[in-house]
């Protein structure tokens, strides 16, 4: 992973990589990612965020780490959005709510309150 984000930085890709807990993020932190994504891999896909599951995930990582970073995982609706961002996470990484709708762009500005 160190050599792919070095090479992508080279060649001046940005990277994202995801983490799936706090000692996960700790590591990936250090090989400085362009984006730091924490996704619980038990709530990927499902109706339940990690803003409701794993408040607490989002907590330890804003005070553990010195970089920003995205939460994702479950993120369906503008509270959980609202959540994580009282929770000190930069953003919210979506993938499938938004690519399975048949209105993606409906539901990504239902998202950031628009």
């Amino acid at each position: 992973m160190k050599k792919t984000i070095k090479r992508c930085k080279q060649i001046g890709l940005k990277t994202a990589v995801f983490a799936q807990d706090l000692n996960e993020a700790k590591k990936i932190e250090k090989l400085h990612p362009n984006f730091l994504i924490v996704e619980p891999p038990e709530l990927v896909g499902g109706k339940i965020s990690v803003s409701t599951a794993k408040p607490e995930l989002i907590k330890k990582i804003s005070k553990s780490l010195r970089m920003k970073f995205l939460v994702g995982a479950g993120i369906h609706n503008r509270k959980d959005v609202q959540v994580a961002l009282k929770l000190r996470a930069s953003g919210i990484a979506v993938s499938s709510s938004v690519m399975t709708s048949k209105n993606p762009e409906k539901i990504l500005k239902e998202l950031i309150g628009k």
